[in-house]
């Protein structure tokens, strides 16, 4: 039944090629949300760093 419906003719390469094209897929969108979440932490770093020096800017100002 396989052989009748060409289920055992299908190439071996053609396989890995499309195994390949699936693994690149999968790995391109694990880096591209690895970088959005590296850019996303960043940024909260980023705020808080600004927040620390405006903190300390502000005690400043008060104490003169």
């Amino acid at each position: 039944v396989l052989e009748q419906s060409g289920l055992l003719e299908t190439d071996k390469m053609d396989l890995r090629a499309k195994k390949t094209r699936t693994i690149g897929t999968v790995y391109a969108a694990i880096r591209q949300i690895n970088q959005q979440i590296g850019d996303l932490i960043s940024d909260q770093i980023e705020n808080l760093e600004d927040a620390d020096y405006i903190s300390k800017v502000l005690k400043d100002k008060e104490g003169e």
